[in-house]
């Protein structure tokens, strides 16, 4: 979830004094929320709100927040706030506001100023397995769930090591041998102990490069070689059906990871995915 924040202040420029819990700073105009466009994201039915409300001065102006109120935060963790109605007495209904909460300031303030971004995307801390330690803050959507992306791992072949596919059915044409028992096999598999290949023949031409005949009439024939005087045997070409690995389609173990801060890159979350 990404939230646009106008601010009301005449000027961004907050000196060293500001108060590191920012409880009376209220961000007037509206939100608008968009998705985080990230790939292979998964929302999480378990939320678990790790960051405490505090509240501003009663008179401020500002929304009235109950005390277990949901609060979100910037990825880093500076900012906190909450998301919600102006409205006190319905603080879900109508337009909702972004009301900051809280504030953890960094090590230290480029030009003594802080800067309030018009824009962010909103993180919430994440407790993994049910109450064990956390490691910082996950990205959530818009209904306020954490967000996870798919990390997807080759399957190995154990023998070659090499990455396992698919299998795709294609038609390919293949050449064959035809046996003296009119039988055929492909002439990439044939061995002797298959049976003996049939001979190409051809006529046998005499000086005069006339064709040659036995006594019965029949024309003489002889096996034909090629080029390097080899025997030619005989045979055709058809199309066979195969399987064979679809490149396009590796195999794939996958398991859902949250979306960190901390691991989030310039693309997002999940652009590699294969790690060999």
């Amino acid at each position: 979830m990404v939230v646009k924040m106008a601010k009301t202040m005449k000027s961004r420029r907050l000196r060293k004094r500001v108060r590191k819990t920012l409880g009376a700073l209220f961000l007037a105009s509206a939100i608008a929320v968009a998705a985080i466009p990230v790939d292979g994201l998964q929302a999480s039915g378990e939320a678990t709100a790790g960051l405490k409300v505090t509240v501003g001065e009663v008179e401020s102006g500002i929304p009235t927040l109950k005390s277990d109120e949901k609060v979100y935060a910037t990825g880093d963790g500076i900012f906190q706030f909450a998301y919600v109605s102006n409205d006190s007495n319905n603080p879900h209904a109508g337009t909702r506001n972004a009301v900051i909460v809280g504030y953890n300031p960094p090590n230290s303030l480029e030009g003594n100023t802080l800067e309030i971004p018009n824009e962010v995307e909103v993180y919430d801390l994440f407790t993994p397995n049910l109450g064990s330690g956390g490691r910082g803050y996950v990205a959530v959507g818009r209904a306020g769930n954490f967000l996870f992306w798919r990390k997807d791992t080759p399957v190995l072949d154990p023998v070659t090591g090499e990455p396992k596919y698919e299998q795709q059915e294609v038609t390919e044409k293949r050449q064959f041998y035809v046996l003296k028992d009119n039988t055929e096999v492909e002439v990439d598999k044939w061995n002797s102990s298959m049976g003996d290949r049939k001979p190409a023949m051809e006529a046998v031409l005499g000086e005069d490069g006339k064709p040659v005949y036995n006594d019965d009439g029949t024309p003489k024939e002889q096996q034909k070689v090629d080029e390097d005087g080899n025997p030619v045997w005989e045979t055709f070409e058809k199309d066979v059906t195969i399987w064979k690995d679809d490149p396009t389609r590796p195999i794939v173990t996958s398991e859902y990871l949250p979306c960190y801060y901390s691991d989030k890159t310039e693309q997002g979350w999940g652009r590699s995915i294969f790690l060999f």
